[in-house]
């Protein structure tokens, strides 16, 4: 990652892909770029592209997937902050998301709703884009709602919780 120039950051990754069940990582890849600016005093706007590829042992096929991002980020003040995003892989639509996080100095207390909406119907190959995407298979469009909550007590104790719910576009293909 570089330094700010006036606005601008830039920053260039890769590496290669971590199988856990695979035995060899022979023909993967991984490696992206983005660039982010911050605008204001607190905002800061982003864009990145990555690229996967994933050769794949025991009979699954082989894939490679560009993935395109925009992100956002406002730092309110110190305690409030609202972060958004929105995802493509290729030219479908992966994930649509908001999230507003909130973290008491004076209580401790530190909450994070989060708005998220999977448009279109995703089935990628490649396991970083889901770890579970092999078990589960095809993800209808959804809609996600996510609370959580965690107080701190005292130095070494805290007591949290949370809650998600999630809703399909469409109820008949939650089969």
């Amino acid at each position: 990652r570089t330094k700010r120039w006036n606005t601008l950051a830039l920053e260039v990754y890769g590496g290669i892909p971590t199988h856990l069940f695979e035995s060899s990582p022979r023909g993967d890849a991984f490696g992206g770029a983005g660039i982010d600016s911050a605008l204001l005093p607190g905002l800061v706007i982003g864009a990145d592209y990555y690229y996967i590829r994933d050769e794949r042992d025991q009979g699954l096929p082989d894939s490679a997937d560009n993935v395109y991002m925009t992100r956002g980020t406002y730092q309110a003040n110190e305690e409030w902050r609202i972060d958004a995003s929105a995802s493509w892989v290729d030219t479908r639509d992966r994930l649509q998301q908001v999230m507003a996080t909130y973290n008491s100095l004076e209580w401790g207390l530190t909450g994070s709703l989060r708005a998220a909406r999977q448009n279109g119907v995703a089935d990628f190959e490649t396991s970083e884009i889901s770890p579970y995407v092999l078990i589960q298979g095809t993800y209808a469009p959804y809609y996600q709602f996510t609370l959580d909550l965690h107080q701190p007590i005292g130095e070494k104790f805290g007591v949290g919780g949370g809650a998600d719910i999630r809703q399909l576009e469409d109820s008949s293909v939650a089969g």
